[in-house]
């Protein structure tokens, strides 16, 4: 016996059913399509470290050397140490900065009598005058030495430092109160500068 063909009940039946599984294989391959292209279009990022460094540096801005100090007369009427120094008595460095933590040493070295000589009669007569340094830098004094001290005074800055940077004597005296011999005296007040 031959079977007989297998037939639809409804033939337009079959063809919506073919037409829809064509669809789901259109729509899904539509959807894998775009899937695709988002990943293709997907962008990467990275971030590249860079490197370098600043020198610590201290100066002045002008880079001008200080002006020596003319003190003027060191005795009174009478041949005994001035209370007060007459002429130039503070030099200042112009705007001196430090970009980083710093520490300025202030040495004041007494006022002596150059050339040196003999002094017969020391208990009446001094080839010395000592006095007072100040250091001010931005308007503040921050150390001060005295010319008899046995070690120079230092100024430690925690942070970078910009402003007026200012050396400044004061009070001549002599030990003893014995008076100066004629002549000509020099000096000097040191500062140095490290960081810390």
């Amino acid at each position: 016996m031959t079977p007989s063909p297998v037939t639809h009940p409804n033939p337009a039946s079959g063809a919506l059913e073919e037409k829809a599984v064509k669809t789901k294989i259109i729509c899904a391959l539509a959807l894998g399509l775009s899937m695709t292209a988002s990943a293709a279009a997907a962008q990467d990022s990275d971030s590249i470290t860079i490197n370098s460094s600043v020198p610590k540096f201290c100066q002045a801005l002008t880079g001008l050397a200080p002006t020596p100090l003319a003190l003027g007369e060191l005795v009174d009427g009478v041949g005994h140490v001035v209370t007060s120094f007459s002429g130039d008595s503070d030099t200042n460095l112009a705007t001196y900065y430090c970009n980083g933590p710093a520490t300025i040493t202030l040495d004041a070295n007494p006022l002596l009598l150059s050339p040196a000589q003999v002094i017969s009669d020391s208990s009446s007569f001094t080839g010395q005058v000592d006095y007072l340094a100040s250091l001010s830098w931005g308007g503040a004094v921050l150390a001060t030495n005295n010319s008899t001290a046995a070690a120079a005074t230092s100024y430690s800055s925690t942070t970078a430092r910009t402003g007026e940077l200012i050396v400044s004597v004061s009070a001549p005296d002599t030990q003893g109160d014995l008076r100066p011999v004629a002549g000509d005296y020099a000096g000097s007040v040191v500062l140095n500068v490290n960081f810390n």
